[in-house]
């Protein structure tokens, strides 16, 4: 189950020494938009046993880059959830099969940027 989506959105600032934005004029887009995002990574998430049997809740958190084609890289877990590193790795490979974004922009031009994306697992027993 997906909670939430943070997009970073706000006023201008420059890259990081990496040539990646937090903020960007135009956030980068999943086809379809944050509908299609909730659908995908339900669609997709395969629940561990371990959640299952144990009822473990919790959110992971994911940053990665959308490049400036596209393309999801660079999959790191900013938060986990405790006791459960199986969540944690079928986050990121859930996050790891997405279909190519539609890039930021900044200026005009298409830019690499951070997305944050929060993976709820909470399953209903």
């Amino acid at each position: 189950m997906l909670n939430s989506i943070s997009a970073q959105d706000g006023p201008p600032r420059g890259p990081d020494s990496d040539g990646v934005y937090t903020v960007v004029q135009q956030s980068a887009e999943f086809p379809g938009g944050i509908p299609e995002l909730h659908k995908f990574v339900n669609a997709n998430l395969v629940w561990p046993a371990s959640v299952v049997e144990s009822n473990i809740k919790g959110t992971v958190f994911l940053k990665f880059i959308i490049s400036a084609n596209g393309i999801v890289r660079n999959i790191e877990i900013l938060k986990g959830i405790q006791g459960c590193p199986e969540c944690d790795k079928e986050a990121v490979r859930v996050a790891g099969i997405m279909p190519n974004w539609k890039p930021a922009q900044q200026d005009g031009n298409k830019v690499d940027c951070y997305f944050v994306l929060p993976v709820k697992f909470a399953p209903n027993k």
